[in-house]
């Protein structure tokens, strides 16, 4: 036995033996209905994220490629992982949105392209999954006693669209052939003033509705959650992927998703720099992430968005 398969044989050990000090950490009473996806997903989920880890261990590529080609590695990574979450229980719709999620956390990019051969992660996963096209305001919040939609982000958004609070310059006052084409999509009109203008404002209106909501449900305003949605109701109508100015940080390496973001954490009192970590490919950076984790954090959000 190799010194690794000893040590893990003694991490599966100490794992069985800490669930064994309580039975009811081993089972459940809704066994069949985790099956089914009632009210829990963890099965579908684990499932998933089997495939995919064996998919990724054979050296299939988790990346979305601008191609010209009808079908991509990651097609298939989605047809197997979605696959296996309907056989465990998972609707349609969840089991795109579980593959998706798991595979844009592997590195997956969301989308690329412009606009021939555009591909989009999410757009894939629901397209081989056969589900209907959705948005946020169908969205559920987590259940915390109770729970909202995502409706309240979106119709704060469209009422301050409406009144003409949310874009600093307004469609009619551009000039019949300009608007809706190139010269305000990739120009500075679009880029430098109207994209990141509607992100900004409209993730702080969408994160302040969402908060305001929960608070009448007699939920409490869970930050996270309200950034998340209120980022998530701009980028359904804006262009989510736009280069922004350069007040916002390099150019080329913002984008008005970035903007959004940050007005979003923002407005939630979130950091504007959150990190998920999948594990220690650069050891010397995690290492400092639990030694210096103020200066680790301001070094990364310096070096990918430019210092504030």
């Amino acid at each position: 036995m190799t010194d690794a398969s000893a040590q893990r044989e003694k991490v599966i050990l100490a794992s069985v033996m800490a669930a064994n000090a309580n039975p009811g950490w081993l089972t459940s009473d809704r066994v069949e209905a985790l099956t089914g996806g009632h009210g829990m997903l963890n099965i579908p989920v684990v499932a998933a994220c089997n495939v995919i880890a064996a998919e990724l261990r054979r050296g299939v590529s988790p990346e979305v490629k601008f191609a010209d080609a009808v079908r991509q590695p990651i097609d298939d990574l989605l047809a197997k992982s979605i696959a296996v979450a309907k056989a465990a229980g998972a609707d349609g719709a969840n089991a795109a949105l579980i593959a998706a999620t798991l595979l844009y956390l592997c590195g997956a990019n969301a989308q690329v392209g412009i606009p021939a051969g555009n591909r989009k992660l999410g757009s894939s996963a629901r397209i081989i999954a056969g589900v209907s096209r959705s948005g946020l305001a169908a969205v559920p919040t987590a259940k915390m006693n109770n729970k909202i939609s995502g409706f309240a982000a979106v119709a704060a958004v469209y009422d301050a669209m409406m009144k003409g609070e949310l874009s600093p310059i307004q469609g009619r006052d551009i000039p019949e052939g300009v608007g809706g084409g190139v010269m305000v999509g990739h120009g500075a009109l679009g880029e430098d003033f109207i994209f990141p203008g509607m992100a900004e404002k409209g993730a702080a209106i969408g994160t302040k509705a969402m908060m305001d909501a929960m608070s009448g449900a007699g939920m409490p305003s869970q930050k996270f959650l309200s950034a998340l949605f209120g980022a998530a109701a701009i980028l359904e109508i804006i262009h989510p992927d736009a280069d922004v100015a350069e007040e916002y940080g390099p150019y080329g390496k913002v984008t008005s998703a970035f903007v959004a973001g940050r007005s979003a954490a923002r407005t939630a009192g979130e950091s504007a720099c959150p990190h998920h970590r999948q594990g220690s490919r650069d050891r010397k950076a995690d290492r400092r992430s639990r030694t210096d984790p103020e200066g680790y954090r301001r070094s990364h959000c310096d070096r990918h968005h430019g210092a504030r």
